[in-house]
């Protein structure tokens, strides 16, 4: 008796036999249970980025790399700096993030197409107070790759001329405005137990009579005791009431003061600020 088969089970074994032939759609080879073809390799990514500073000192072109002292800008009230981080990589990077303690930058920037820069300007006119000299600053840029996860980092530096420090005036150290016979000498506007914080807008603690102290008092910054921020304290308290004193001849103001304080801590270079203040603070008092 004449056995009739289905059609489709014609086609099946058909395209089987193709699927028998070594090379001939190997994509369906699973499908009649031969080995499957080796996975495509795995696609990759190049995560790159850099960061570029330059300085003008009209705020104007032309614009400086300035990487090196040699290559220092005298800069003044109208410099301008110009960060430009560049995606050199083939993913977009996010969570970009610029910091730069000199300038007060400190700032997501969002995310980074590959091929794509942005350009930043930002103002100097506050880089050189309280500052003489080369002065160096470095500019810090992070972001992550949207595909990869790599986290990856660049930097750059620029040097810049603040010009020579001013002629020696007054000053008292802080061993002489912390003895309570030259209370009445401190200038009005500051007490003996004024917070630091109120008056520098940071929070700070220092060793004192053994204990840490936060949060102290300036009579208190006045005798903590140690180096680096112990040192520091002291040392500005005393710039700051010179600084505020009409009978002291100070190479600086009050705000110049404050100024200089807040941009070296916590990020900053604290040590070299508490050797200037030192050198102004013992120039001589001409208070009893």
């Amino acid at each position: 008796m004449y056995s009739h088969q289905p059609r489709n089970t014609l086609r099946t074994f058909s395209l089987c036999a193709l699927l028998a032939i070594p090379g001939l759609l190997p994509g369906l080879a699973a499908a009649c249970g031969t080995e499957p073809c080796e996975p495509p390799p795995p696609t990759t990514t190049t995560t790159c980025l850099t960061l570029l500073k330059e300085v003008s000192s009209d705020g104007l072109k032309p614009w400086y790399d300035a990487n090196t002292e040699a290559e220092a800008v005298t800069i003044d009230s109208t410099s301008k700096y110009r960060l430009r981080p560049t995606n050199c990589g083939d993913e977009k990077l996010i969570n970009v993030h610029i910091s730069d303690p000199l300038l007060a930058v400190d700032a997501y920037i969002g995310g980074l197409r590959p091929a794509n820069d942005t350009v930043m300007e930002f103002s100097a006119a506050e880089v050189c107070v309280g500052r003489y000299g080369l002065v160096k600053n470095t500019a810090t840029i992070s972001g992550t790759g949207e595909i990869s996860a790599t986290y990856i980092e660049a930097s750059d530096v620029a040097w810049v001329n603040c010009g020579e420090e001013p002629q020696a005036g007054q000053g008292c150290t802080p061993g002489y405005w912390k003895q309570d016979q030259h209370f009445d000498s401190w200038p009005s506007a500051y007490a003996p137990s004024t917070t630091f914080s109120s008056v520098f807008g940071r929070d700070i603690s220092i060793r004192f009579d053994k204990q840490t102290i936060t949060n102290p008092t300036l009579l208190q910054a006045l005798s903590a005791q140690g180096g680096n921020i112990n040192a520091a304290a002291r040392h500005t308290v005393a710039a700051l009431l010179n600084s505020a004193s009409t009978d002291v001849d100070y190479d600086l103001s009050t705000s110049d003061v404050i100024s200089l304080f807040q941009s070296n801590y916590p990020d900053g270079e604290l040590d070299d600020m508490k050797d200037r203040l030192a050198k102004y603070n013992e120039q001589g008092c001409p208070l009893n």
